[in-house]
């Protein structure tokens, strides 16, 4: 089984989903994250001084933010100006990393439910229940996935895609982007990263 051509399914909904969908807001997750980034983005002097001394005392986490700055300075460079084009980028750049989730939940997923992959053969009377298995997995799995959840900037939404990337890491042994993906969990949102010590805990009690 392979999931790209869900990923780019999937990648192509969210892309619509940034541009195409209006009418949503979330004026404090904007504050909290797109607000820091554009004032990390065009300098503290063109903001307003209650976020300049946030971030002076370090009262936000900045990581997402920082990263934020990157849609936010390429729409400047295609639309200087456009408030549609810094929105969309920004809600598209999340988007993109909410395929990382879904590669994660897919990984755990596949090797709990004895799903095939790349790694794994299956003989021709094993193939039918494995497809079976794989379809339930996909309808139970990915109504949850909900559009506009999926490109929201929240801290929240990033800790929970650093998360399931190193849960599907970890499932395939690649031990050192797993170890940047647990200080991803919590360098998202500071209070996240006791996810990142269950983790660890879980794997050094797994490994012994």
């Amino acid at each position: 089984m392979t999931l790209i051509p869900w990923l780019i399914a999937l990648a192509a909904i969210h892309l619509w989903t940034a541009f195409g969908i209006r009418g949503y807001a979330f004026p404090d997750e904007w504050y909290q994250t797109l607000e820091l980034a554009n004032l990390l983005a065009t300098g503290l002097g063109h903001g307003h001084a209650t976020f300049s001394q946030e971030i002076g005392l370090h009262l936000r986490n900045l990581s997402w933010p920082a990263l934020l700055t990157l849609p936010l300075r390429l729409a400047d460079l295609i639309a200087p100006g456009n408030v549609t084009a810094r929105f969309g980028l920004a809600h598209s750049f999340t988007g993109l990393l909410e395929l990382l989730r879904v590669w994660g939940i897919w990984q755990v997923l596949t090797l709990a439910l004895g799903l095939p992959s790349k790694h794994t053969t299956l003989s021709p009377s094993e193939l039918p229940r494995a497809r079976w298995r794989a379809l339930g997995m996909a309808l139970s799995f990915f109504p949850y996935f909900v559009l506009i959840d999926s490109i929201r900037l929240h801290g929240e939404h990033l800790s929970s895609i650093a998360f399931w990337a190193a849960a599907g890491l970890i499932t395939r042994a690649r031990w050192a982007t797993t170890g940047f993906a647990l200080v991803a969990i919590g360098a998202a949102r500071y209070p996240s990263g006791i996810l990142s010590v269950g983790l660890l805990l879980g794997l050094i009690a797994q490994r012994r």
